[in-house]
């Protein structure tokens, strides 16, 4: 009986081993120090552009990595420049209210000279002007082909990234599926798409004196991740219903006890504010357009297409 359960632990950790890659808590490093270590580099390969250990908050233990508001922070998470293969990469951010956050997949690292996108850029809150709500660009600067997104602010939130390289991606946030395998690559000019074909790392970037955000417990795995996020953990994004959408004329939103709704465009420009379930879109030219619900101390938000 002992060695039957001798075995089947270890082909249990042989089986794990076959898909880990790396794991960190963030605790093995020095509170408030550059991280220039294992896994992390930064963009520059000097270390003086690192991420810093920080004990201001932490999901697990009491250590986190931060990337602070000063415009030049610029760490490295080296994911070990895969070219093929299926791999999930998960972790937690946390980001204060009235703060931004940014960070890119690069196809290579060290990124060197001629750095290459592996999709583009991934924004939270660009330019602190739409709480709550994010995008991806895929080098593109037309808006029409950007990935668009919800998250929470002042709270710990997981991310998490399936990549099948030379294909397409998945983008999930706070438990929430936010990006269902769409292609892994960015635009190149106009209608020319091209795929990566590479995984190198991450780019967490500071990119302006408005932001600053926190990362912790990094999960990298050869396969795909799945979310940990509780149901309960997600019942205030999930408790509200859209319709239609895409609309043509009026939007209804069906939310309880909620304080108002708020309608943006994409450039972050206030649309209309109301304190009604329906939205009156009629007048409203065709495109994307976001909203913000405040509800209690949360908000939530989400797009609506008017075409």
């Amino acid at each position: 009986m002992i060695n039957r359960i001798l075995i089947l632990g270890t082909l249990f950790l042989s089986i794990n081993s076959l898909y880990a890659q790396f794991t960190d808590d963030m605790e093995s490093y020095n509170d408030g120090t550059m991280i220039f270590e294992n896994q992390w580099s930064d963009w520059s390969g000097s270390g003086s552009h690192s991420i810093l250990s920080s004990s201001i908050h932490s999901v697990s233990g009491n250590l986190s990595g931060y990337i602070p508001p000063d415009g030049t922070t610029d760490g490295i998470l080296d994911l070990g420049n895969k070219t093929t293969g299926h791999w999930g990469l998960k972790f937690m951010m946390y980001i204060p209210s009235n703060k931004e956050a940014q960070m890119n997949i690069q196809k290579t690292v060290p990124v060197g000279s001629s750095p290459v996108w592996a999709i583009g850029n991934i924004y939270f809150n660009k330019d602190n002007t739409n709480a709550g709500v994010g995008y991806v660009n895929y080098q593109s600067s037309s808006s029409s082909n950007w990935s668009y997104f919800s998250f929470p602010h002042d709270q710990w939130f997981e991310v998490i990234m399936n990549i099948n390289i030379n294909n397409q991606w998945q983008l999930l946030i706070d438990g929430n599926l936010e990006i269902d395998w769409t292609d892994y690559g960015r635009w190149v000019g106009a209608g020319q798409f091209e795929y990566t074909n590479g995984l190198g790392g991450i780019n967490f970037f500071s990119s302006s004196s408005n932001c600053e955000y926190w990362i912790d417990d990094i999960d990298f795995i050869s396969g795909f991740q799945t979310s940990t996020v509780s149901v309960k953990e997600n019942t205030v994004s999930k408790a509200i219903e859209v319709y239609p959408n895409p609309t043509t004329n009026k939007v209804t939103f069906k939310i309880e006890d909620f304080e108002n709704i708020k309608i943006y465009d994409i450039a972050g420009r206030l649309i209309t504010k109301t304190n009604n379930n329906v939205v009156n879109m009629e007048n409203i030219p065709n495109g994307i357009y976001l909203y913000s619900i405040k509800k209690g101390n949360k908000t939530i938000n989400g797009k609506i297409i008017k075409k």
